[in-house]
């Protein structure tokens, strides 16, 4: 659990079931272990400064015993794990180290990869399960493997997250908001009261929480660039210094005084130190464009390539840069080739779209087929939609959330007797032998 609404929901609909629950909290960053960081930098002569910013898992924990306390569940089943030296190395060193040079990471995905689905896993015992608050939904193929699938709700859809999740990991998966809405995981939660249900959404980096202006937070821990750079538009024409690459991506509102219009960044490393940022005019200039995407060490979470790549290597594909972005057709995805010694593969939009940030995502509609792990990171979602699940009601009838049906596990065999009726209609009969989930 995160202390927030979509997790605490989360258990509290586990928790009318017949099963064995431990709750698990993660404390995912350490201030102290960040001054460490920012005191050896300062040794070594750079201008960082130390990371003062207080941390919010405090309250985030309390919050997470008052759910638990509200739906039952004794504190022997509630654990607090200390993953910051994990999250530490295996996520914020490498996301600094790609804004030191000029690119964008996307420290939301390697969490997942790296600690919920990575280090987190670890305390998973076997035959086990790890349910969150997730909005996406997986299909299991058997007890190893599972696909992962778009929520129902595609504003909250949080596949792009999740996009570089094995599917052995995956198949150990429970995500029982599949198939609710944001709205109504609100109106549950205030249904059942729970302490969290009127909780704002955090918007912050993936369990470390939000830092202010996060540029400044970035600028704690990356050096200052050996040159000044400047904004400039497509005549060379300079705006003033800018404070750092970090502070910008590309295709991003850039607000900048003196300057008429809507601007928005369309490249960065320009100019002839290298360090400058290209500005230009209006969502449709051509600098925003592209009409093709070439793709480097690509992760298939089936852990091989789809059928479709085989022989010809065409895939009818759908292609998502960037969350809550919408997926644009991709004519081609080519076989797998060499070049600049990394396997690689391309795909040929057919239509010029906005441009695509580098080391961000991609798509093909609702099964999550792979992602990029080197210049874009992809993710494909298979178009067959109608092989995704039925849905099945939990919850009143006055709110029909649903759980799709890998929701219920292999090892929950159905059995005689009906569930809770205070969570299922009437003509629902589900229960199921015990098993036992983790929830986060």
């Amino acid at each position: 659990m995160s202390g927030g609404v979509d997790s605490s929901l989360t258990l509290r609909l586990l928790a009318n079931l017949p099963l064995n629950l431990t709750v698990l909290f993660m404390r995912n960053w350490d201030p102290l272990l960040s001054e460490e960081s920012t005191d050896s930098s300062r040794d070594a002569g750079s201008s960082r400064q130390p990371n003062m910013s207080p941390c919010a898992w405090e309250r985030d924990w309390a919050d997470v015993k008052r759910v638990c306390a509200h739906v039952g569940i004794p504190e022997r089943d509630i654990s607090l794990l200390d993953l910051s030296k994990e999250y530490w190395s295996r996520v914020f060193e490498p996301a600094v180290a790609v804004w030191e040079a000029g690119q964008t990471p996307n420290p939301d995905v390697a969490c997942n990869r790296e600690i919920k689905f990575g280090a987190l896993m670890q305390h998973i015992k076997p035959g086990h399960y790890l349910a969150t608050g997730h909005y996406a939904r997986v299909v299991r193929s058997d007890a190893s493997h599972a696909t992962l699938h778009r929520a129902i709700d595609s504003n909250k859809d949080q596949t792009y997250y999740l996009s570089q999740v094995p599917g052995h990991q995956l198949a150990k998966a429970v995500f029982p908001l599949a198939g609710i809405p944001k709205p109504s995981v609100r109106e549950l939660a205030a249904h059942f009261e729970l302490p969290t249900a009127t909780r704002e959404e955090s918007m912050g980096v993936c369990f470390i929480g939000e830092r202010g202006h996060f540029g400044d937070f970035v600028s704690q821990y990356t050096s200052p660039p050996s040159t000044t750079g400047y904004l400039v538009d497509t005549a060379g024409k300079r705006y003033g210094a800018h404070r750092g690459s970090h502070y910008y991506t590309i295709g991003q509102r850039a607000r900048v005084g003196g300057m008429d219009g809507r601007w928005f960044v369309a490249q960065k490393g320009v100019g002839e130190n290298g360090n400058d940022i290209l500005l230009v005019q209006g969502a449709d200039h051509p600098a925003l464009q592209c009409k093709e995407l070439d793709c480097g060490e690509f992760n298939w979470i089936a852990g091989v390539p789809p059928p479709e790549m085989d022989g010809s290597g065409v895939l009818d594909a759908m292609v998502q840069v960037r969350h809550r972005m919408s997926a644009v057709p991709a004519q081609r995805a080519h076989h797998f080739r060499r070049a600049g010694g990394r396997r690689r593969a391309g795909a040929d939009r057919g239509r010029v779209e906005r441009r695509a940030v580098p080391r961000e995502r991609a798509d093909r509609h609702h099964e999550v087929l792979g992602v990029d792990l080197y210049h874009l990171h992809h993710y494909l979602h298979h178009s067959l939609y109608n092989t995704i699940d039925t849905m099945q009601s939990l919850a009143s009838a006055r709110f029909l959330p649903c759980l799709s049906p890998p929701f219920f596990l292999p090892s929950m065999i159905p059995q005689s007797s009906p569930t809770s009726p205070s969570l299922a209609p009437p003509s629902l009969q589900l229960t199921f032998s015990a098993t036992h989930i983790s929830l986060i």
